[in-house]
């Protein structure tokens, strides 16, 4: 193999670990960085207000709440993510099914696409699976925090 060839494969390989990751962040849901300004805007606001006393026995949430959203919105938010990662997904699979096939027919120079596909396929599947844990502990916390923050109402 040429050292032009391998150079160009490496060209390559650092664009594609540079850009999906950022790709992937760009596309992200943006539902979920509209609660942290607000957050940071309310909590901006409160520091200007003057000091009240505030009793002891209410204590705050360890993590602000989001306001709720209607659950249509949430909904058609959470099919496009999926949509999008679906879309990805058979993208890098085509890539790796691609080179495969391609390689022992076509040019050996095929396999270092079939590999980089494979892995990239690989490093996305990792990410899902951490987004997804992440996911189910903001579940997680917020179900905490809704469940000592709701009054509980006596039976009968």
């Amino acid at each position: 193999m040429s050292s032009t060839i391998l150079m160009v494969i490496v060209l390559v390989v650092m664009w594609l670990v540079v850009l999906v990751p950022m790709f992937v962040r760009r596309h992200e849901d943006p539902s979920e960085a509209r609660p942290r300004e607000r957050i940071a805007t309310a909590v901006r606001v409160l520091a200007r207000r003057p000091q009240t006393s505030v009793p002891t026995a209410v204590a705050a949430p360890a993590e602000p709440v989001a306001a709720p959203r209607s659950a249509a919105f949430r909904a058609e938010a959470h099919r496009r993510m999926l949509r999008r990662r679906r879309r990805t997904l058979a993208f890098l699979v085509g890539i790796a099914a691609t080179g495969t096939a391609a390689a022992p027919t076509v040019s050996g120079w095929l396999w270092p696409v079939a590999g980089t596909g494979a892995a990239l396929f690989a490093g996305y599947v990792i990410w899902l699976r951490q987004q997804v844990r992440r996911q189910q502990a903001r579940w997680q916390r917020r179900t905490a925090v809704f469940s000592r923050t709701t009054p509980s109402h006596p039976a009968g």
